[in-house]
């Protein structure tokens, strides 16, 4: 039997409680590889749109990105709607698509995902540079939902 604690968790709680459970290992230290998995935003936070606009931002200028290294974007599930999720993941072709937040022609990172349970999007830094990332739902990019990094060789 669970603890009571544990049984009176909400749905959402228990999927934080669960992915925190399965992520928050990958985030601690650099492996003998040196490569990290980042969950955005800091653990333990869900990809949303923050009271601060810089929220994100500032999460990734104070982060250290290597090639290697994977951005963790923890999704909330939408109980009011199956099978669709109230946020998205794009990657943006460059800055001033960034900055106008506009999807056309970026890489939609969530397509195909099936929203039916929590889950997240696990994007592999493969080379160096600078990437763009945003959600392309409503008006959340305008709203902060946004981040831009800078990935080094690790040399």
């Amino acid at each position: 039997m669970a603890p009571k604690w544990f049984q009176n968790l909400k749905w959402t709680e228990l999927q934080l409680v669960v992915c925190v459970a399965i992520f928050l290992p990958l985030t601690s230290a650099r492996s003998q590889a040196g490569k990290i998995a980042h969950i955005v935003g800091g653990k333990p936070n869900t990809w949303s749109v923050r009271a601060d606009p810089d929220f994100y931002q500032n999460w990734a200028f104070n982060e250290r990105f290597i090639v290697g290294d994977k951005l963790v974007f923890l999704m909330e599930y939408n109980m009011t709607t199956p099978y669709l999720y109230e946020h998205s993941v794009i990657q943006f072709n460059d800055n001033k698509a960034f900055l106008r937040c506009d999807p056309n022609g970026g890489m939609d990172l969530t397509e195909g995902l099936e929203a039916d349970t929590p889950t997240s999007v696990i994007v592999d830094l493969h080379s160096p540079g600078i990437f763009y990332y945003g959600c392309s739902k409503h008006d959340y990019c305008t709203h902060g939902q946004k981040f831009f990094i800078k990935v080094g060789s690790g040399e």
